[in-house]
């Protein structure tokens, strides 16, 4: 660091006061007994309340002092140096005090003090005077001390080297209790792990000061957040031997680099490898997949609003998190531990939970394809049979992909929507790759003979044609569903003519590209539906009970937008 170096013959008086000038004559450095003998605060105590020792202002040939614990030279403190150094300052009154100073405060001050020393320091020397005939300048709460031949040099001030703050400590026994925790923990590869760690009275300060602590873990994929109790939580993203938590404190009077942390390291158990056995298509990654509710956020709906879940299955242990909103799916940091898993003689995942509603389950992997939609993207096509009740998932392991079916833009233009893989049952019980999808649309202009809003649920496929007496006997109930300007707008499918037997309202289309028919299922609405620009809504394809776990229900949530002409 550049140092600025004056030598200048000022007077230095520590004093608290704003900036004024005394209008006495000088004391002259001649080594005698000043008049007025400035008391120094012994800094070796950083609440400033030591005994008080006297200096004597002296000639320059021997400048000496009683408190051999200060310097010679007097450091004004560098505004570049570390930040908060304590420094010791005096009252009008001469009674010691302490100071704590910012970096920006420093810089303020030393920068007037240079500024006015100098100013006086050129004043002088225009009118023929010597150094020793100016006045002392009080600076703030920063003083110079008239010396002759004596260079200040701005730097910074070491005061544990001087006998004052000291660095912080470590408790040893505080120490090894916390390696006795951490060597009870487990990590392996995929598992997710959440761990808490309290620091209280690892670390102290001799002088009381607060103190800044830090921790880091070499453990790719897990995170370490928190002050005085760590929380260490994450998915270890690979195997490691014996993972280090580094933890360390500082305050805020040695400045900010590396030799100012009290530093300590906690061993940890490696990181396991996953089994060398080949694992189920289920395990070992986050799996996500949307569901309905009409509880979220706190706030009773109507209507069924849709969210995301995570599931997780790692060594026999199953993880569960719920988003708690409608456009974003839970983060790996939220899995929790539920219960337990294995697999039976048809290689089905056998779920026993501590969850009420999902005691125990049988998840069955129907189809594992990539999708033709989402590049890089598989889909796990999974029947999940309960309890009391079927259902049938199209699974991602991509946060993204999964999040797309909940952030649909639509509105703003004629049919615009976003198309998803979907799996379409067909009679010899194999089931057909297509794709699905909706929208929302207000036709209302002046002059235009339309329905006032429109909404239809498109089911194609490029690989074969799809009609109405194949795929609507499946299906019960089909819903738009969100808050509009008037009240609820629930939209449904149901046929208003009542001469089929289905309550879905299905029609067929042409393809032209593809040179295939396909079908959609019609939404109704009513002159007072008026949606909201950016409110979102929900979309549901619930199968009749008996063929949950043949057809997976569609649920999607549209962010709706006025239309741009």
């Amino acid at each position: 660091m550049k140092s600025t170096v004056t030598k200048v013959a000022v007077s230095l008086v520590l004093a608290v006061g704003g900036w004024w000038l005394y209008q006495t004559p000088a004391v002259a450095l001649s080594g005698e007994k000043s008049s007025s003998e400035p008391v120094l605060a012994d800094t070796s105590h950083s609440t400033g309340y030591g005994a008080q020792k006297k200096m004597h202002a002296v000639g320059p040939a021997h400048l000496s002092r009683q408190d051999s614990a200060f310097p010679s030279v007097y450091d004004i403190p560098n505004p570049d140096a570390a930040e908060d150094n304590e420094v010791a300052i005096l009252s009008s009154q001469s009674k010691p005090m302490h100071q704590r100073y910012d970096k920006q405060r420093y810089s303020a001050e030393v920068s007037s003090m240079s500024s006015l020393v100098n100013d006086r320091r050129e004043t002088a020397a225009k009118q023929g005077l010597s150094a020793t005939s100016l006045n002392p300048i009080s600076v703030g709460l920063i003083g110079a001390f008239e010396v002759s031949n004596v260079e200040v040099r701005l730097e910074d001030v070491n005061l544990e080297a001087s006998g004052g703050n000291h660095k912080p400590r470590v408790n040893p026994s505080v120490l090894k209790q916390l390696q006795a925790t951490v060597k009870q923990w487990t990590f392996s590869q995929q598992a997710p792990a959440n761990y808490f760690l309290p620091l209280h009275g690892l670390f102290n300060d001799p002088d009381g000061d607060t103190l800044t602590q830090r921790a880091s873990l070499n453990i790719a994929g897990i995170t370490v957040t928190g002050n005085d109790t760590l929380h260490i939580q994450g998915i270890p993203q690979a195997p490691i031997v014996s993972p280090v938590l580094h933890l360390a404190a500082r305050d805020d009077f040695h400045g900010t680099g590396q030799v100012a942390w009290a530093k300590v390291n906690l061993s940890l158990p490696s990181v396991e490898p996953l089994p060398e056995e080949s694992l189920h298509p289920l395990e070992a990654k986050t799996l996500y997949r949307l569901e309905t509710t009409h509880l979220l956020e706190g706030v009773y709906y109507n209507y069924e609003v849709v969210f995301c879940e995570a599931w997780r299955f790692i060594d026999g242990v199953a993880y569960f998190a719920a988003s708690d909103n409608r456009t974003q799916c839970p983060q790996d940091i939220q899995l929790q531990e539920i219960g337990y898993y294995s697999f039976n003689e048809h290689n089905d995942l056998i779920l026993n939970s501590n969850v009420d509603d999902m005691r125990q389950q049988r998840w069955q992997l129907k189809k594992e394809y990539p999708s033709t939609l989402q590049p890089g993207v598989t889909n796990y096509f999974t029947t999940v049979y309960g309890n009391t009740a079927n259902e049938t998932y199209t699974m991602q392991a991509s946060k993204r992909a999964m999040e797309a079916r909940l952030n649909i833009r639509t509105g703003e233009y004629e049919y615009q929507m976003v198309m998803f893989d979907y799996l379409y049952p067909q009679a010899n019980g194999q089931y057909v790759l297509g794709q699905i999808g909706n929208y929302i649309y207000d036709w209302r202009l002046p002059g235009i003979p339309h329905e006032s809003m429109d909404s239809d649920l498109n089911m194609q496929s490029w690989l074969s044609d799809l009609s109405c007496a194949q795929l609507r006997p499946f299906w019960q109930s089909s819903e738009m569903a969100g808050q509009g300007e008037t009240g609820d707008i629930i939209s449904n499918s149901f046929d208003p003519y009542g001469k089929d037997p289905h309550p879905i309202e299905c029609a067929h289309w042409w393809h032209d590209e593809w040179q295939k028919e396909y079908v959609f299922m019609n939404l109704h609405y009513n002159d007072y539906d008026i949606f909201v620009p950016g409110e979102i809504y929900s979309y549901v394809l619930k199968p009749k009970p008996q063929y949950a776990h043949l057809v997976e229900e569609v649920k999607l949530n549209f962010q709706y937008f006025n239309r741009k002409d």
